[in-house]
């Protein structure tokens, strides 16, 4: 009887056990057998850039945000033999062409790299074959995109039809064609928080890319851990992947005059960068808290293929800021602050093949 009556008490111990594991979220078992630590060389010691967290990678042209100095972007040739070769600049704080008041992402397109400013409706495009002598009168085209307020970002599709996400009435993603916003109907996470579209789209802000050469999109959020994977066609988005460990925490907060969101104290991180190229799509993660020692920067990469199939985590030795990747999938530059200088360097890491 004593033997019975624990075989149930064990069975009732499990059983609850089951029920409060949430089945929507990962363990981060499933990388066990995945993980790689590598490390870094520094390739560039001596950068004229005090903060920055966002760096892309055109072909051999390397062009890195400054994030409180003139000119806002650099533009760099790396060698053959791995060194930085300063090219020129581009970009001002202002409202007149050629300037920011609140630029967002960088995007890679098929042929052109394009920069939205959230504040003054402008979208920049630059041609990739321009890189190399950015100094011609037609280095940056502005477009006007007056009905994108919305927007945190825009990703180019094809031509005048864009896709980015932000805070819309019918969920976090919409295309944006013709200064027409079309709505995707992509709701935003179901994590139990009671909040607005506006506040909703504050707490799910993150790094957006499209597939280079493709049809997907990923997105990566800056708080909680989660990554999701998307399907375009035409002004169509689908799911085809989802990766959630955890939501971000937050409480929202609308004083009538001001709608905010207010993280939690103990609320994670997530991903600081994302860099996709046509086969895989690299996520810096960081799972720090706001108040933790070099908070805003990360040592783990997450590797997925389009399909969402995890390919591999990869540990640095050194914590970054930012993160891009050559086309082979051979490299991975990084945007690395010393500690012992606070000098902004570039470290490569090469991949195992």
């Amino acid at each position: 009887m004593r033997y019975f009556k624990f075989c149930i008490f064990v069975l009732s111990i499990t059983m609850a056990w089951i029920s409060c594991t949430d089945k929507r979220f990962t363990s981060e078992s499933v990388w066990k057998d995945k993980t790689l630590t590598i490390e870094s060389q520094i390739i560039a010691d001596d950068l004229d850039i005090l903060v920055s967290g966002e760096m892309r990678l055109i072909d051999s042209f390397l062009i890195i945000s400054d994030a409180y100095n003139e000119p806002l972007y650099r533009i760099y040739k790396i060698t053959d033999n791995n060194q930085l070769e300063y090219i020129s600049g581009f970009g001002a704080k202002g409202e007149g062409p050629n300037e920011f008041l609140f630029n967002s992402y960088m995007q890679i397109g098929e042929d052109r790299l394009s920069i939205l400013d959230q504040t003054l409706l402008r979208n920049y495009f630059i041609d990739f074959h321009k890189l190399a002598n950015p100094d011609v009168d037609s280095f940056m085209v502005a477009k006007s995109v007056k009905n994108a307020a919305n927007f945190h970002a825009l990703i180019e599709v094809s031509d005048d039809l864009y896709v980015g996400n932000g805070s819309f009435h019918d969920g976090m993603f919409a295309f944006y064609c013709d200064d027409s916003v079309i709505q995707t109907h992509i709701p935003f996470p179901e994590d139990g928080i009671s909040a607005s579209h506006i506040q909703k789209g504050l707490a799910y802000q993150g790094a957006c890319l499209k597939q280079t050469g493709g049809n997907k999109l990923v997105f990566a959020g800056h708080n909680g851990h989660f990554l999701e994977i998307y399907n375009i066609k035409d002004t169509l988005m689908q799911k085809v992947f989802s990766d959630v460990y955890e939501f971000p925490r937050y409480t929202p907060e609308d004083g009538g005059n001001f709608i905010e969101v207010n993280f939690a104290q103990d609320d994670l991180l997530g991903f600081l960068d994302v860099f996709a190229t046509s086969e895989y799509i690299y996520a810096l993660y960081c799972g720090k808290k706001y108040g933790d020692n070099r908070a805003f920067l990360a040592n783990i990469i997450y590797v997925y293929n389009w399909n969402g199939e995890r390919i591999k985590k990869y540990i640095l030795d050194k914590e970054l800021s930012g993160i891009c990747v050559n086309k082979e999938n051979t490299k991975i530059y990084g945007l690395y602050t010393d500690s012992n200088d606070d000098r902004l360097k570039i470290v490569l890491f090469h991949l195992p093949q």
